[in-house]
């Protein structure tokens, strides 16, 4: 499958769509195109921001001294970001798209998710996180994945934050 890079999304209000593509927190937007002109207008003010992943990783065995934690932070580039809408493959990739509002870039919108059990994903489920360009939120940026055995247990969380170069 070929992925997707990060698509741009308006408001619904700015456009002359009848139907959203996403909505969340009372908030609709739909996917658009911009002219060349425009993509790189766009393109400068997104060079100024990264999109960091922050994971904390922790495992414990029932026979170990306790948990180990290991940590990983990853940038990537807001255009480098793989849309929401490319096809589902397992990726360590950031996946968001691009947030544009009266011209400019307003932010990104991605997916966080919290799921887990003993190894049949007991439980799953997922909400949308828009990360704006002026350092605010809407929504939980935090991602978590926990798997308990008999002897074995994981957690990994990942923080997700839009920041500024």
């Amino acid at each position: 499958m070929e992925k997707i890079k990060a698509r741009y999304l308006i408001p619904l209000e700015e456009s002359k769509e009848n139907e959203a593509s996403i909505s969340t927190k009372g908030l609709s937007f739909v996917y658009t195109t911009f002219s060349e002109e425009q993509k790189s207008l766009i393109k400068e003010q997104t060079s100024k921001f990264l999109l960091n992943v922050f994971t904390c990783y922790e495992s414990e065995y029932d026979d170990g001294d306790g948990p180990s934690r290991s940590y990983d932070s990853n940038d990537f580039e807001i255009e480098d970001l793989i849309s929401l809408s490319s096809p589902a493959y397992s990726t360590n990739e950031a996946c968001a798209d691009i947030i544009i509002s009266q011209g400019e870039f307003k932010g990104v919108i991605l997916k966080a998710r919290r799921w887990g059990g003993n190894g049949w994903n007991n439980y799953d489920e997922w909400w949308y996180v828009i990360l704006y360009t002026d350092g605010t939120m809407l929504g939980n940026n935090v991602s978590n994945y926990c798997f308990t055995g008999s002897s074995y247990s994981k957690d990994k969380e990942t923080t997700y934050t839009l920041i500024k170069k």
